[in-house]
């Protein structure tokens, strides 16, 4: 209802020939949508002029800030002389360029970008990694081959279980729950994700938990107190 309300009220500024009263009722709403079309009521009452008010209609779009040429010109005659739109209609197809130019830049980046995922997978699928008969946990130090385990890109390797007791302790709670109480049960698709998830999903050794724990002491503080070395009055 405002809008019709807007629209009733700026037709007939308009046609009062009050049009800087009108271009003022046209730029009130916040509305972008709203905007546009009050300022193309104006614009069809300057067309409507005889002869057609052009320089008026071409100055109109430039005042608005949200009309283009090519908005108003399904509004003029037929015999309305190019000329008189020259300049604003090259200036609208040099903005389409443009626009057009940005677009295929943005596909070529787009294309770009898709090849390199698909090599990336390309990658991913031909690579494996290579566990010699003599290679030891990184860990514990027994032999890597004597139960099940994970090799990581980096070429650090650990025993599924050594890998739980490093990484369980650096989970939060509710995943260190999920792992524990899956653990025994890997045999399910469902949870073995879940776990592999929890607890292969980088190295500990280099990857972002070596990382995250920089910041982390070194002993509990039993131990800390345990080092304390005793004051000693001199």
């Amino acid at each position: 209802h405002t809008h019709t309300h807007t629209h009733t009220h700026t037709s007939g500024v308009v046609q009062m020939n009050d049009v800087a009263l009108a271009k003022e009722h046209a730029s009130g709403p916040d509305d972008v949508t709203e905007q546009r079309a009050l300022w193309l009521i104006i614009a069809k009452y300057l067309v409507k002029q005889t002869p057609p008010d052009v320089q008026g209609t071409v100055e109109l779009v430039a005042s608005s800030g949200v009309l283009r040429i090519e908005d108003v010109l399904p509004f003029f005659p037929d015999f309305v002389v190019i000329d008189n739109f020259k300049d604003e209609i090259c200036d609208a197809l040099e903005d389409y360029s443009r626009q057009i130019e940005d677009l295929r830049n943005t596909m070529q980046e787009s294309t770009k970008s898709a090849d390199a995922i698909r090599k990336d997978i390309r990658d991913l699928r031909g690579r494996a990694c290579y566990v010699s008969s003599n290679q030891r946990c990184d860990s514990c130090n027994l032999s890597l081959l004597s139960r099940q385990l994970y090799v990581f890109p980096c070429s650090h390797a650990f025993h599924a279980d050594c890998l739980r007791d490093i990484v369980l302790p650096t989970l939060p709670d509710h995943i260190r729950t999920q792992v524990v109480a899956n653990w025994g049960r890997r045999s399910g698709v469902g949870s073995a994700a879940e776990v592999e998830d929890s607890i292969a999903s980088s190295c500990p050794l280099c990857g972002d938990i070596m990382i995250d724990s920089i910041d982390q002491p070194l002993g509990t503080q039993a131990e800390a107190r345990a080092w304390k070395l005793p004051d000693r009055t001199i």
